[in-house]
């Protein structure tokens, strides 16, 4: 099999293990019928999928009528929820062994990843689909800078659900105890993560809500979508959609990941073997009765250095390991050096500041308020880092990806899909965010370290 970086594009890059996307990334890889391909460095795990079904499933998207769309998703919706209380009881009191567990989440992950994963397809696009829309509203003279409030939601996202009960619960009108359940996988991440506890809850409590204006939203919508010629409107509404739907994507990762991770934990207890060590393993691979180091040795391997190709209509993927993994890395990560780099605008603005690039958790707590956050993709995890920057860069991403929602509530400069940012700019670099024009820049060199 030959594997060239110009056939693939980049659709994410988290710190996580093999646990936690072999279901996922068997499905999506199915529901645009592609290889997929992730390079795990260090526990660092970077997503690629092929071109071609990415082309195929934007194209379907454009051609779907905004009513059978909006059906669709609520029609997904209804039937992903109803995995919620299920979930929550393998997260908390689990009746069934952890093997079981792990296999049925699997298969949960490739389903729900199987009718989930086209809402990130378009991503690539996002600067086509931007400039379809700057156009439509050139035509029709209204004012291009209304174009992040035309394409967003005038119904709140879960993120913004989840700020509108926070503030219910400090005025009393919401129970902490109803928010815990209701929110209980809140904490969920690539990683695991953990259900949400009261102490958790607390200090989410300090964090600084941004809260936007949706009956202004909605006016606005009122307004300009009798004037939008149909292309233009299509495109608009199809956003909008996307919008909900990805931020409520992320609910069930969040679940099943938990989930996963007690699983995982519980085969460690009955082990001995670390969970992290172990999440690098496929469930069948695990057991004590022989070959045990060797089998250790081999799931580090996968970590420290690895990658993890899915083919067509494989249920199970295959790992390259040594040699074989590191030319397929070196051709993958090799980027050319240059001060700037181009990207989709998710929210308008300029500002200067010193870069920080955070790559893994550990990184958070190196975060300065005012610094450039440069990341691979954001996460609910790192609202927090948002709020506290000048502005926010990502490798990866569209005009619907978390960092862009988040961003534009937190009218924070954003440049998302730049591709190299994480690996072109380095901490303490000087770095002019023009978000205006989608364009990142070094100014000086690096002046401190701290990775």
């Amino acid at each position: 099999m030959i594997i060239r970086k110009s056939d693939f594009f980049l659709s994410g890059a988290v710190e996580t293990a093999s646990a936690y996307y072999h279901g996922p990334m068997i499905g999506a890889d199915s529901s645009v019928n592609e290889v997929g391909i992730v390079i795990n460095m260090g526990g660092l795990s970077r997503f690629y999928i092929g071109k071609r079904g990415i082309l195929a499933a934007k194209n379907e998207w454009l051609a779907i009528g905004t009513s059978d769309l909006k059906n669709k998703y609520k029609s997904w919706k209804k039937k992903w929820d109803k995995y919620d209380l299920e979930l929550y009881n393998w997260s908390t009191n689990p009746k069934i062994n952890w093997k079981e567990r792990w296999l049925k989440l699997e298969e949960i992950g490739r389903s729900f990843w199987l009718e989930s994963y086209k809402v990130e397809t378009t991503d690539p696009f996002a600067d086509e689909l931007e400039t379809l829309i700057v156009n439509g509203l050139k035509k029709k003279k209204i004012d291009v800078s209304l174009l992040h409030e035309l394409i967003s939601p005038d119904t709140p996202t879960l993120t913004q659900r989840m700020v509108i009960d926070r503030l219910r619960v400090k005025n009393g009108t919401f129970s902490k105890k109803e928010y815990l359940r209701k929110y209980w996988y809140s904490h969920g991440n690539w990683k695991g993560g953990e259900v949400l506890s009261e102490n958790m809850f607390n200090d989410d409590l300090h964090i600084e809500e941004v809260m936007t204006n949706f009956n202004h939203r909605k006016k606005i919508h009122e307004k300009q979508d009798i004037i939008l010629d149909n292309q233009t409107k299509k495109i608009v509404e199809l956003l909008r959609v996307l919008f909900l739907w990805r931020e409520e994507r992320k609910a069930l990762l969040q679940k099943t990941n938990i989930a996963l991770s007690k699983a995982i934990n519980d085969a460690s207890t009955e082990t001995g073997i670390e969970p992290d060590i172990l999440a690098w393993a496929r469930p069948e691979e695990i057991n004590t009765e022989n070959n045990i180091e060797e089998k250790i040795n081999l799931f580090r391997k996968r970590k420290d250095k690895s990658i993890y190709v899915n083919k067509k209509g494989e249920l199970t993927a295959k790992y390259f390991l040594g040699s074989e993994a590191d030319k397929i890395i070196e051709e993958f990560i090799r980027v050319d050096k240059v001060h700037e780099l181009k990207g989709t605008i998710a929210s308008p603005g300029k500002a200067k500041g010193r870069a920080r690039i955070v790559l893994r958790k550990h990184h958070f707590n190196n975060f300065m308020t005012g610094e450039i956050l440069i990341t691979t993709m954001t996460r609910p995890e790192f609202v927090p880092l948002m709020m506290k920057a000048a502005a926010i860069v990502t490798d990866e991403g569209g005009l619907t990806s978390h960092a862009s929602i988040i961003a534009r509530e937190l009218k924070k400069p954003c440049v998302v899909g730049t591709k190299h940012a994480t690996q072109i700019f380095e901490n303490g670099d000087l770095v002019e965010v023009d978000a205006d024009k989608g364009i990142v820049r070094k100014i000086t060199e690096l002046v401190k370290s701290g990775k």
